[in-house]
């Protein structure tokens, strides 16, 4: 039996890779209920910089892309991580009008979808004893 990673790394045969459109991955996505306290975290506890601060997003660009998701789409978004990445950046997303739901908070980590973000670092165990952002932990 192969594992996935090393099946993953194959190149997919059915696709002529000279076609392919996709090239790689750039950003994840996190829909958040408080987007400045979201930023505030990511910033304090794991240290990434912010990149774009929070702004409101809305109108008819935002609504010929997202308007068969949601009714009248707002958005209020912030972009997070480390300048030196290109757009490897998490995006903070807040949608002010909309009332999110609780079911993930009752999902167990086997449940199907988005279970984690991985993250880089230097020295795993300084991070956990200093804190992620290099600020001493009390």
């Amino acid at each position: 039996m192969t594992s996935g990673l090393v099946a993953a790394a194959r190149p997919n045969p059915k696709i002529d890779q000279n076609e392919a459109m996709i090239t790689g991955l750039a950003h994840t996505a996190v829909c958040v209920p408080d987007v400045e306290a979201a930023v505030a975290w990511y910033g304090d506890v794991l240290g990434l910089t912010v990149l774009s601060p929070p702004y409101l997003m809305e109108g008819e660009a935002l609504e010929h892309d997202m308007g068969e998701l949601i009714a009248t789409p707002r958005m209020k978004a912030a972009i997070m991580g480390f300048a030196s990445d290109g757009d490897r950046v998490l995006e903070v997303i807040e949608y002010p009008d909309s009332e999110g739901g609780s079911a993930r908070a009752d999902a167990a980590l086997t449940d199907h979808g988005l279970t984690h973000v991985a993250l880089l670092c230097d020295d795993i165990g300084r991070s956990f004893t200093t804190g992620f952002n290099g600020s001493r932990r009390s």
